[in-house]
């Protein structure tokens, strides 16, 4: 906003200007009012109705009590979801609002579905954590500084089981966020956050079985270096009745986090009939993911894991240790005539065994102690032809998109001395059916792929009875059809393509005219 003066102000009247602004309360300071009204309104909790129960103290607002109720119908089934949360402090701080929670604010949780109700009872407890709101309105700041909370399972109440009391307590260490609210046609919420550490206790006794006593189950753990970025924009105005998830993401609807985190550890222990004993370790990870009109985007990653097990039928030392290890998935959400990027990616790197285990089944050490390798990196391009209500009610096998090209990014096997790996591509005409299988649409392309050791592992496999010698014949045999040697009689590879008039060729030659 600017303000002009004219030539003939006084000085007088500039300086009586100059008092009133000094002086005068801020006539667009946030108020605890506007704070609650944006934190409790419909447009921010995805159409939750939100009941909120409050009282003044001065100028500040403290809060009794909120409890949101959201009703859903999935798969003909009727799901009562209902949270109720009390009780926080909204307080005035020059033109700044401090939300500080109750020293013991409950949280509880109730849901039913078709007349079975699932209950959970948790307080938070954080004496010096506080949340700073600066801004307007429309467009709020939200600070946290620091400080530490930590939230109790009290007690938690599942269908058919005794109430569980007392299970769990995380702890949140060196908890800090700085995020933006915007209010609009397209309200939107991105920020960050830290939290140093987070720590967990565990500790229930598991549902007596028949016939045996009942186990305790423990664990204790923690995770350091945490970091979270997020972005979050949906449509104003939407309600449980009137989301619709066919056509929410051409709205605007978007979600998108980002999560890293350092080292890790967690032991857990089960005292009972069957008594076990784990410790697991886990160095860097990272977390992916987002959901919008783009699609989906999950992607997930951690490395450095080591795993060891103890039990009576378990021998000692037992356990696991792995390199690297990731999943990751890529798909189009809402029908569109373009095609979108899809993929698939599933990776367990480096994955070493103990000599206690390999001695089980290899006692004369005949296979390769090698760490092993799996990895699958699969990209495609389609799109989805039917939107999810209609996928729903349909009562056939029809897929639910199309895919109009197929990519092999690699694909690498690494066990007991031998290696497979493997690449191509595949353009899908979904216009035309195939002649080698009608059921599918017209492809042609090729695939490049490459073994060392295979034939050997297989003989040694035979030799330790692993795999029937009837079975263990057949492969030299299949080898000597399908691949071409390289190196020498160990080291194979084969390409095989599928010509445009859907011949098939396996190293030139054709094996399927």
């Amino acid at each position: 906003m600017t303000i002009r003066f004219s030539a003939t102000t006084s000085r007088q009247g500039l300086s009586a200007l100059a008092l009133w602004a000094a002086t005068a309360p801020a006539a667009f300071a946030l108020t605890p009012q506007d704070v609650l009204d944006v934190l409790t309104d419909k447009s921010w909790n995805m159409g939750q109705d939100v009941e909120v129960t409050s009282h003044k103290e001065g100028d500040a607002i403290v809060v009794d009590r909120i409890v949101t109720t959201m009703v859903q119908e999935i798969a003909d089934e009727e799901i009562t979801s209902t949270t109720t949360l009390s009780g926080y402090r909204l307080e005035p701080r020059g033109e700044e609002v401090v939300m500080r929670l109750d020293p013991a604010m409950t949280l509880a949780t109730r849901s039913e579905v078709d007349g079975e109700v699932t209950e959970m009872q948790m307080t938070v407890t954080a004496p010096d954590l506080e949340s700073i709101f600066s801004g307007e309105r429309d467009n709020m700041r939200a600070l946290t500084p620091g400080g530490t909370a930590v939230l109790t399972l009290d007690r938690m109440l599942v269908p058919g089981e005794d109430p569980i009391e007392d299970v769990l307590e995380v702890t949140f260490s060196g908890v800090t966020s700085d995020s933006r609210m915007v209010t609009g046609d397209l309200n939107q919420v991105e920020g960050t956050g830290t939290v140093e550490t987070i720590s967990f206790a565990f500790d229930m006794l598991a549902p007596e079985e028949e016939g045996s006593a009942p186990a305790r189950i423990t664990a204790t753990g923690s995770v350091s270096d945490v970091t979270m970025t997020a972005d979050l924009a949906f449509p104003e105005g939407q309600d449980a009745e009137t989301v619709n998830f066919d056509t929410m993401f051409e709205t605007g609807y978007r979600m998108a986090l980002q999560m890293g985190y350092g080292a890790g550890a967690v032991v857990m222990d089960i005292d009972g009939p069957d008594p076990l004993h784990l410790e697991e370790t886990v160095g860097a990870g990272t977390l992916d993911f987002s959901m919008g009109a783009e699609g989906l985007n999950y992607q997930v990653a951690a490395s450095d894991i080591d795993v060891s097990v103890s039990a009576p039928m378990i021998p000692p030392g037992a356990g696991a240790s792995i390199g690297h290890s990731a999943f990751g998935l890529t798909m189009p959400l809402t029908v569109t005539p373009e095609d979108r990027p899809m993929g698939l990616k599933m990776t367990l790197q480096d994955v070493a065994l103990p000599e206690q285990l390999w001695a089980l089944f290899d006692p004369a050490g005949r296979l390769s102690r090698d760490p092993m390798t799996i990895s699958l990196d699969l990209g495609a391009m389609g799109r989805m032809t039917s939107t999810l209500s209609e996928m729903e009610e349909a009562e056939d096998a029809e897929a639910p998109g199309e895919i109009s090209a197929l990519t092999l990014n690699s694909l690498l096997v690494k066990l007991g001395g031998a290696m497979l790996s493997a690449n191509g591509s595949f353009d899908i005409d979904n216009s035309a059916r195939s002649r080698i299988n009608p059921e599918l649409p017209k492809f042609t392309g090729q695939v490049d792929a490459t073994a060392q050791g295979v034939l050997a592992l297989v003989q040694t496999l035979a030799e330790m009875g692993l795999i029937p010698p009837q079975q263990a014949m057949t492969v030299p045999m299949m080898a000597g059809m399908f691949t071409r040697q390289l190196s020498g009689p160990d080291d194979l590879a084969s390409t095989i393509e599928v010509t445009e008039d859907e011949q098939v060729l396996v190293n030139g030659q054709m094996m399927m005219p």
